[in-house]
This record gives structure tokens, C-alpha cells and sequence, in this order.
């Protein structure tokens, strides 16, 4: 019972850690959306999470990039269906 509730708080604070880092990242791919091509994701770690982190970071640059060639509203106007 004492094990049991110990790895229930482990559990949750797990889930807790996961459920913040998603929801950064949520809010950085909704700035970005608005056409915040500096914002950035702090990456912590080396899983999933993280490796999405670099992905969205890669991502922006790329949009900024595209953003130095072209009209910005060009890169501002793509918007996922």
C-alpha cells in the first residue's frame, strides 16, 4: 500500500512533466501560427520530447528563412487543413 502510493505519485508527477512540456510546445505552434517566427522551445533531455523540440525549433528557422527570401505573408499564409 505504501509502495503502491508512492508509485502513484511518481506516476502523476510524471504525467505532470509530459502534460507541461506538450502544452509549451502547443503554445509556441500557436505563436507561431500568429507569424512569431522567433519563437523557440526549450528542449530539455533526450526523448521524444525533446527530439520534437528540435524538429519545431528547425521548423521556425526554416519559415524565417523562408520569411528573408519571400514576402512574409507568403510564409504567414500556409495554414495546415
Amino acid at each position: 500500500s505504501t509502495l503502491g502510493a508512492l508509485g502513484a505519485v511518481l506516476a502523476y508527477a510524471i504525467v505532470y512533466v509530459v502534460i507541461r512540456k506538450i502544452s509549451r510546445l502547443q503554445g509556441a505552434t500557436q505563436r507561431v501560427r500568429g507569424g512569431d517566427f522567433e519563437t523557440r522551445v526549450e528542449i530539455k533531455g533526450r526523448d521524444e520530447l525533446a527530439s520534437l523540440g528540435h524538429a519545431f525549433n528547425d521548423m521556425v528557422t526554416g519559415l524565417k528563412a523562408l520569411g528573408i527570401y519571400t514576402d512574409p505573408t507568403l510564409a504567414r499564409g500556409f495554414e495546415i487543413m
